[in-house]
């Protein structure tokens, strides 16, 4: 701050000036408080220097957590990167400041990041260096920062030679274009293309994720599935990275995130394990609905613990009797004084025994949906018990049971939302929960595609690779091709519900059709490619095409599906 207040003072103004942050720098200041007041500090600095025909911009290089506290696990220090990346985006995107993103612009020039997210240079960026600065760019005299200033000279002359500067990312992309970007992605990875329309912060969650489905679920998948395991520690360490309440705001300890960036998430950690992603998606559903319709003393009181997963949750609509035909509910929910009486029985509940809290929707009226309300059940309440464990195809690692009423007595507090709210509230969930499934299974088809990509590379017959077949060139093609146009449905479903637009219920009802249709024949695909070894258990793609093959029946089936999209149709007299 004094240095930039140094600056305004100088008879000889520069262009230009850049100040910049790195994580690590989270090692001296720990509180996020303390970086708000110093970027309000910055804030006006900049207004100053503005005024003064001085250009201030904000460098965010490319990081990784540097620092190690005690008290601190790896899961939270990455939580708190995050959160100080958006701060720091939020200070970036409001004048006078302006962000420059080092990340950004190295991918768009082609370079690609290794596991440590160190930088390997491409050549052409040594001549660079030399043309620039006549510095030898050698890695051991830290040429990686005479690199990022020679890139960052090119950017801050396209903004300060214009009359109407382009907005910083825009210039820096431009100034590398007379580069020739080699390839960046891994020839083993098709799946895995970054989406140019995703934002620095979704993009970050992604490769969170990502790590984390590799290194954690990935390894232990099979295991799970065999054993019927259901692995609680993983899931809390998940939601220790943000995922336990991703579209809850963070004033009761959620991520804050969008809809788009939560299916992002979903579909990279279901590339590692569907079943435990994509009961991390019905827990958030729940957290959804309570933050959206719940009472503030609700809120406070479950959410902040449902983001840590201490407090787990189940999603129960499903009858033994109403699966489809939601709305003829049979489970009833009867007043007495300041309390209600629950009786009756949900079936096919994820989670079923092993959450802590149920969102269960009852009849308290007349037949029909608006004779439908929802409750909070908490396990452990007198009365409320579970059938056995279902033996399932797919979906092992979590358990599914009946969730079984018997007079069980809850306040009037635990109702969420007014009597007879309660089937708006289900099917408004629903919407959420079909792009989430969807994402699931973008991620499992993602992995399949990999999978039969590699194999087809690698198994020989008749003298040469499978790849070099054209028959199979073309099926790769197709599954590729499905993968694209499902990815493409789910994330604009997830915007539409962002934006809270008029056909966003046609747009997830549209996309869970097609993903998870798709996603499961891609599946079935790949595991054809693979010949007799998908077929073995020792090989995964069998494991995510049992897998996925729910996925079309769950969150509504596929033929209803069919009947919203008429029905919105109609409503809206198109698409």
């Amino acid at each position: 701050s004094e240095a930039l207040h140094n600056l305004t003072t100088i008879t000889t103004k520069p262009d230009a000036v850049v100040t910049s942050f790195c994580s690590w720098h989270l090692g001296f200041i720990r509180d996020l408080e303390e970086w708000k007041d110093l970027l309000e500090t910055l804030r006006l600095a900049g207004k100053e220097l503005l005024s003064q025909g001085v250009h201030p911009v904000v460098l965010n290089c490319p990081h990784r957590i540097q620092w190690t506290d005690s008290n601190e696990t790896w899961a939270e220090a990455q939580l708190n990167s995050l959160r100080y990346n958006r701060l720091l985006t939020e200070f970036a995107q409001q004048p006078p400041w302006r962000l420059l993103n080092l990340h950004a612009l190295m991918a768009a020039c082609g370079n690609e990041c290794n596991k440590d997210r160190v930088h390997a240079r491409p050549p052409v960026y040594d001549a660079a260096v030399q043309d620039e600065t006549g510095a030898d760019a050698n890695p051991r005299n830290s040429s990686g920062r005479l690199i990022h200033l020679v890139m960052l000279s090119q950017a801050l002359r396209r903004v300060c030679q214009r009359a109407s500067p382009l907005p910083v990312r825009d210039a820096c992309r431009l100034a590398c274009l007379h580069t020739t970007p080699p390839a960046c992605q891994q020839p083993d990875d098709l799946s895995h293309s970054e989406d140019f329309s995703l934002s620095d912060d979704t993009l970050e969650f992604k490769r969170m994720a990502d790590a984390f489905a590799r290194q954690e679920l990935a390894p232990n998948g099979a295991a799970w599935d065999a054993g019927h395991i259901f692995p609680l520690d993983t899931i809390r360490a998940a939601a220790g990275l943000g995922f336990g309440a991703m579209y809850v705001p963070e004033d009761v300890g959620g991520s804050g995130l969008s809809r788009l960036d939560a299916a992002v998430v979903f579909e990279e950690l279901s590339y590692g394990d569907v079943p435990v992603t994509a009961y991390l998606s019905i827990h958030n559903m729940v957290a959804g609905v309570i933050d959206r319709y719940g009472t503030p003393q609700q809120r406070e009181m479950y959410l902040p613990r449902m983001a840590t997963a201490e407090v787990l949750a189940s999603y129960c609509l499903t009858e033994p009797g109403s699966g489809s035909d939601a709305a003829s509910l049979k489970t009833t929910a009867k007043r007495d004084g300041d309390d209600y009486v629950l009786t009756g029985s949900k079936a096919f509940i994820s989670g079923g025994s092993v959450s802590d809290l149920y969102l269960v929707m009852a009849r308290t009226g007349a037949p029909g949906p608006k004779g439908i309300s929802a409750f909070l059940v908490e396990k452990g309440a007198p009365g409320l018990s579970f059938g056995k464990r279902e033996e399932k195809l797919g979906w092992n690692a979590q358990p599914t049971t009946a969730v079984i009423m018997d007079g069980v007595r809850v306040p009037a507090r635990a109702r969420v939302g007014v009597e007879g709210q309660g089937f708006a509230i289900a099917m408004a969930a629903l919407d959420g929960g079909r792009v989430n499934i969807g994402a699931c299974s973008l991620g499992g088809a993602a992995f399949c595609l990999d999978a039969a990509a590699r194999h087809a590379r690698e198994r020989r017959q008749f003298g040469r690779p499978l790849a070099d077949f054209q028959a199979t060139q073309f099926r790769l093609a197709d599954m590729a091709t499905a993968l694209h146009a499902s990815r493409l449905a789910v994330r604009h479903a997830a915007r539409a519900l962002d934006a809270g637009a008029p056909q966003a219920t046609m747009a997830c009802a549209m996309a869970k059709r097609l993903a998870t249709d798709a996603c499961y024949d891609l599946t079935n695909d790949a595991l054809q490619l693979l010949g007799g070894y998908g077929y073995l258990k020792e090989y995964p793609v069998e494991r995510y095409m049992r897998d996925l093959r729910v996925h079309s029946i769950l969150e509504g089936t596929n033929e209803i599906m069919r009947v919203i999209i008429s029905r919105e149709l109609e409503r809206l007299g198109g698409v």
